[in-house]
C-alpha cells in the first residue's frame, strides 16, 4: 500500500473530486530535487579532471579519457536548466511522524492509503520508487558517463562532442527524477511523475504545456505562489483502491471517528478502513 499524506483540505479534495494536483519537484521540501544526481555527475567529472584515467570509467582499456568532453559536459551541466516535472508523491508507511508534520499540517491531516496498482494516470505520466542508495547514484552516473564516452577518441571533433553531451545532459533527465538526498530515506517516497510537453503553438504564439491536466492553477503555502496540475484518477480507478485512512495524531477527529466515517460512507469509501495514528504528538 501507499500512502498520500495530506492536511484536511486536500484529503476532502482528493476523495470528492477524484483527482490530485500535481506540483513542481523545485517546489517540494528538498531544495536539490532533480538536482541531486546532477551534483554526483559534476562531483564525477571534477574527479575525473584532475589526473589522467583511463579511456572506460568502468572497464580498463588504454586511450586516455577525453578532458575536452568532460569539461564541454561539465559546462553544460552547469548552465543548462532541467525542465521542471511534476509529481504527486507517496509513502511506503502511513504514520511517520516527519511526513506529519511535513506534509499533513503538523498532524492535524490524514494519510490516505491506495492500492499501487489504482495509481495509473494517462498521458505519459510514470509511478517511480524513489532511490537514496548513494552507491547507487554514483553506479548511474559511471554508467552514462562510459556510455557517453565509449564512442569518441581523442581526435573527435567539437561538433561530435557537444553532440554527446547533448545526449548525456538528456540521458540524466529520468534517474535525475526518482535520485533523492539520503537524508531523505525515512520518506519510503514513491512517486507519480509528469514531465510536461511544451510545443509552440504559431496560431496563437503561445507555449502549450501538453500533459495530462483537466486543469492547472495556482496555490499558496505559507508566503510562497505555487503552479500545479490538476489530474483526474484513471478511468480504471474505483472507490475500492482506497484502502485506509490513518488519522493523523493532532487530528480533532482522532477523538470522535462518526463525523469521519459518515463523510467516507456519502462519498462512496465505505469499505475504507480507519485508524488512528500511533504517534503520541502534541
Amino acid at each position: 500500500m501507499l500512502y498520500h499524506y495530506a492536511s484536511i483540505h486536500g484529503f476532502k479534495s482528493i476523495l470528492e473530486n477524484r483527482c490530485f494536483w500535481m506540483s513542481q519537484l523545485s517546489s517540494m521540501n528538498d531544495y536539490m530535487e532533480h538536482n541531486w544526481l546532477k551534483k554526483i555527475a559534476l562531483e564525477r567529472i571534477s574527479e575525473l579532471l584532475k589526473g589522467p584515467h583511463r579511456w572506460s570509467i568502468l572497464d580498463p582499456q588504454e586511450k586516455q579519457l577525453p578532458n575536452r568532453l568532460l569539461t564541454r559536459l561539465e559546462i553544460q551541466l552547469r548552465s543548462v536548466p532541467h525542465v521542471d516535472p511534476y509529481a504527486v508523491c507517496f509513502s511506503c508507511d502511513g504514520d511517520v511522524l516527519s511526513q506529519w508534520r511535513a506534509y499533513a499540517n503538523d498532524g492535524k491531516g490524514f494519510s490516505i492509503g491506495f492500492d499501487p496498482e489504482s495509481l495509473v494516470f494517462p498521458n505519459n505520466t510514470a509511478l517511480v520508487d524513489v532511490c537514496y542508495d548513494s552507491t547507487e547514484h554514483l553506479d548511474i552516473v559511471n554508467t552514462l558517463l562510459n556510455d557517453a564516452i565509449s564512442g569518441l577518441d581523442d581526435e573527435a571533433t567539437d561538433e561530435e562532442i557537444e553532440r554527446v553531451a547533448d545526449g548525456l545532459h538528456g540521458a540524466l533527465l529520468g534517474p535525475s527524477m526518482r535520485c533523492k538526498n539520503p537524508k531523505f530515506a525515512e520518506e519510503q517516497e514513491w512517486r507519480v511523475v509528469h514531465e510536461p510537453i511544451l510545443v509552440d503553438d504559431p496560431s496563437s504564439g503561445k507555449t502549450l504545456r501538453v500533459g495530462p491536466a483537466e486543469k492547472s492553477g495556482f496555490r499558496i503555502r505559507g508566503d510562497e505562489l505555487l503552479h500545479y496540475l490538476e489530474v483526474k484518477f484513471n478511468d480504471s480507478f474505483k472507490e475500492s483502491s482506497v484502502v485506509e485512512v490513518v488519522v493523523g495524531p493532532k487530528n480533532p477527529a482522532r477523538v470522535d471517528l462518526e463525523t469521519l466515517r459518515l463523510f467516507l460512507n456519502e462519498s462512496g469509501y465505505e469499505h475504507v478502513k480507519l485508524r488512528r495514528s500511533e504517534a503520541t504528538y502534541r
